[in-house]
């Protein structure tokens, strides 16, 4: 079973569930893949943000979001990880643009490791497809973000948009 390094990078953002948090989201992958995870916090203020064209939704409709600029994020947090298979860079919401943003983001691979963002998620949002809670916000966007950067790794089709707007989550790999 392949074996992938995540860092979750937490700017401006301590949690006191944040522990069982990344539990759970390597408890979701489990047993299709091995997660070693590793934490840590940073402090960064005026993050600048760029619009990108996305795909969302269940038919994968392109749009335009913002998210942090791919420059700035290579230059100050892939360097923290530079092996990592994927960084989950967590934005506080004092830090998001007044402009929308998406709840999650992949960036894509730059220089070997995916680029991933969530954005302006408190600790105890939950989320909810047809009026029914699909769990806490933080863990089910970190899943759908990952399910992409795997499914780029592994050279695989991305089904993540079919699986998740449908509620079947672990379907998605």
């Amino acid at each position: 079973m392949p074996t992938f390094k995540i860092a979750f990078v937490f700017n401006n953002t301590r949690w006191v569930t944040e522990g069982d948090k990344i539990a759970n989201i390597a408890k979701f992958f489990s047993p299709d893949f091995v997660l070693n995870i590793t934490v840590t916090h940073t402090d960064f203020t005026n993050i600048p943000f760029v619009n990108v064209s996305a795909l969302g939704g269940i038919t994968n409709t392109v749009g335009t979001t913002k998210t942090v600029d791919s420059q700035w994020y290579e230059k100050n947090i892939t360097p923290m990880f530079p092996d990592y298979d994927a960084i989950v860079f967590v934005v506080d919401p004092a830090n998001i643009p007044p402009q929308q943003t998406s709840v999650g983001i992949m960036q894509g691979k730059v220089n070997k490791v995916i680029q991933c963002c969530i954005f302006a998620i408190n600790e105890t949002d939950h989320a909810y497809i047809n009026m029914v809670d699909q769990g806490n916000c933080f863990e089910l966007f970190s899943e759908h973000e990952l399910c992409h950067a795997f499914c780029l790794i592994e050279n695989v089709p991305d089904n993540t948009h079919l699986y998740f707007y449908s509620g079947q989550n672990k379907n998605a790999f």
